[in-house]
């Protein structure tokens, strides 16, 4: 178990409304607004759970009961066992709203930078849940190295490679999901 004392900064919560924490796609806690008569504000004190000691990744949602409205959050938290985060007077902040639109299709953007020497950085979108598997595959067509191979919400994504330990060449970034493919060519050079 572990506690997490919040504030969302910047936006009108109201009383009803409610803030979740979750492991993915699993609830692993939810509280409602609370009044902190000390500091004259409102928080809210979520316990959370997991099964593992640490090293999940937990992430918030809160539901607007007058609009019906769900907003994800940036923020995210690594789960520690019997963790204390923020308390009344020093709140863990919510603060980055998510833009929940969903990508229509299958697709990995021009990596950048492009050529690169060693890092570059990508985005890919992939609009139902399902598996998704990324791989880098040398010119001749042989996976040489696996970047994601797990199951993935449907959502914008960005993801690294390192090639510091390869040769300088040419580069296939394949992403399969849900039987879809997607290709990028890179170059690295160095």
């Amino acid at each position: 178990n572990g506690t997490i004392t919040l504030e969302i900064e910047g936006q009108n919560d109201n009383a009803g409304g409610f803030v979740a924490v979750f492991v993915g796609d699993e609830l692993r806690g939810v509280a409602e607004r609370m009044y902190f008569p000390f500091g004259d504000s409102y928080m809210y004190s979520l316990m959370v759970y997991s099964n593992v000691t640490e090293g999940e990744k937990l992430t918030f949602k809160y539901y607007n009961n007058t609009t019906n409205e769900i907003i994800a959050f940036g923020e995210s938290l690594e789960f520690i066992s019997d963790m204390i985060v923020g308390d009344g007077f020093d709140t863990f902040k919510l603060s980055r709203k998510i833009q929940d639109t969903l990508p229509d299709s299958y697709s990995i953007s021009e990596p950048y930078p492009n050529p690169f020497n060693p890092v570059t950085t990508f985005r890919y979108s992939i609009p139902e849940d399902g598996l998704v598997q990324l791989s880098i595959f040398d010119i001749s067509g042989r996976k040489i190295y696996e970047i994601l191979n797990q199951e993935t919400s449907a959502g914008n994504y960005s993801a690294e490679w390192n090639a510091d330990e390869y040769s300088s060449g040419v580069y296939i970034i394949k992403m399969v999901a849900n039987e879809v493919i997607s290709t990028q060519k890179i170059a690295l050079i160095k």
